[in-house]
Formats: C-alpha cells, sequence, structure tokens
C-alpha cells in the first residue's frame, strides 16, 4: 500500500491500474483527486452488511490491484536499468556503472539491515514476554506463600508491588532481592516470609486478606477451589493462579 498517494492534482496523474479508486474533490478551492476512503463501509453495521462485505471486497481487489502495479513498476525499472547498463558498457562508462552498482548494492544493504531490525525487534519482544512471564509467575507464588485469600485486585496490586521492589531479571533469569535491593538466594517462600515483615507491604497484605465479599465468589480467591485445567499459565486469571499454585500442581 506504499505506492498509494492520498490525493492527485490531475486525472492524467493517476496510474491508469488505480483510476476507479480515486474521485474528484475539492479541496481548498482546488480540484484534486482523491483516494477512496472505504474504511468506514468496513466498520458499518450489521444491518448495514451487504455494504461492508463490498467495502470489503473492493479493500480486497484494491490491495490485490495495488500488488500487481508496484510488481509491474519493478519489471518495468529493472528492464529500463538493464538497458541502461548495456547501453554504459556499449560505451565503455565504467565509472557510471560502477556508481550505479554501488546504488544497488547500498540498497540492497539498507533493505536488509530494515529485514533485520523488524527480526531483532521481534526476537526482543518475544524474549521480553516470556521474561514478564517468568516474573509474574513468581510474583504469584510469593503472594500465595504469604496466604493472601482476598480480592483478585488487592492480589494484583501486591504482586506488582513484589514484582517491582523484590524482583529483577538477569539474562533471562528471575532474581529474588531483599528489601535493600541487593540478589539474595532465598526461594519463593522465604522471600514471603521476609515480604511479611517488610512495613512497606503492611497495608497491601491486610487489604489482600479481607474478603471483600462472600466466600468462594467468581472473581476470589479463598484458599482453595478449581482452576481451568485446559488453560495456558498466561491465560489464568489471578485467582485461578493462587488455585493451581495452592494444589501444588505444575
Amino acid at each position: 500500500m506504499a505506492l498509494l498517494v492520498e490525493n492527485y492534482e490531475s486525472a492524467d496523474e493517476i496510474p491508469e491500474a488505480l483510476k476507479e479508486y480515486y474521485v474528484e474533490k475539492e479541496i481548498d478551492g482546488k480540484t484534486s483527486f482523491v483516494l477512496e476512503n472505504i474504511e468506514p463501509l468496513k466498520n458499518a453495521k450489521s444491518h448495514e452488511k451487504e455494504a461492508r462485505k463490498e467495502a470489503e471486497a473492493k479493500a480486497k481487489e484494491l490491495e490485490e490491484k495495488v500488488a500487481e502495479y508496484a510488481k509491474a513498476e519493478a519489471e518495468k525499472q529493472a528492464a529500463l536499468d538493464a538497458e541502461k547498463l548495456r547501453q554504459l558498457e556499449k560505451d565503455k562508462n565504467w565509472t557510471e556503472i560502477e556508481k550505479i552498482n554501488q546504488e544497488k548494492r547500498d540498497n540492497e544493504k539498507a533493505e536488509h539491515e530494515a529485514q533485520l531490525k523488524v527480526l531483532q525487534d521481534s526476537i526482543a519482544a518475544m524474549k521480553l514476554e516470556k521474561e514478564q512471564e517468568k516474573v509474574s509467575a513468581v510474583c504469584t507464588k510469593v503472594a500465595a506463600a504469604i496466604g493472601i485469600s482476598g480480592e483478585p485486585e488487592s492480589i494484583e496490586a501486591l504482586q506488582d508491588l513484589i514484582k517491582l521492589r523484590r524482583t529483577k531479571t538477569v539474562d533471562g533469569q528471575v532474581v529474588l532481592l531483599n528489601k535493600d535491593g541487593q540478589a539474595v538466594s532465598w526461594n519463593t517462600t522465604e522471600l514471603a516470609d521476609d515480604i511479611k515483615v517488610d512495613p512497606r507491604f503492611a497495608r497491601l497484605i491486610a487489604g489482600s486478606k479481607a474478603s471483600g465479599g462472600p466466600t468462594g465468589g467468581a472473581n476470589t480467591y479463598t484458599g482453595g477451589g478449581a482452576y481451568p485445567k485446559d488453560k495456558k499459565w498466561s491465560e489464568l486469571t489471578k485467582a485461578e493462579k493462587m488455585a493451581k499454585i495452592k494444589s501444588g500442581k505444575k
């Protein structure tokens, strides 16, 4: 879609293959040919189903036409470049030939670097997501070891504080911290015991132990209860994670 131009001043400027997708409009007192906006139709309400289907079909058709146009333009440019090189070789203009070849190498390098950056960003995002899942799992275990059983909102707030003040990741691994922010070789139960006597956590721990409603409610963990066994860890709610940890299942 990068080849699409929002508007043209003249109909003659519009590529022949894409002319049907532009409409004539007056903008700032001047006549322009503007790419038809079909997104509102694509998002139409259910009673406008036919209009939405028509818009989606037109959008797909436009995308295909643009792809065809881009391919044709690339082939045309490649043919022109090849012809230019043949003429330069015939004229023995080696300086210009080298210039063209260098531009080609530079463009290929820039494209490769752009693709590499997209890949690196994707890998970094996946790595961060996995690290966050590990940290969340540890914080949930620590909260369970503290023995909290209140509303999920209070539990979540406590877990967020544990994550912020008592954990960090090093080389993809979760490291536990004491109250001074120093790394320790404790297990989650030992960290929980230390947090219980940390005054910075006192109010949240007290709040998370308040029942806040009827025992066994849909959104409240009460120290027992079932959890969906067909869900992945990342798909479980806070209360379901607490139930799974308390059950001793991995």
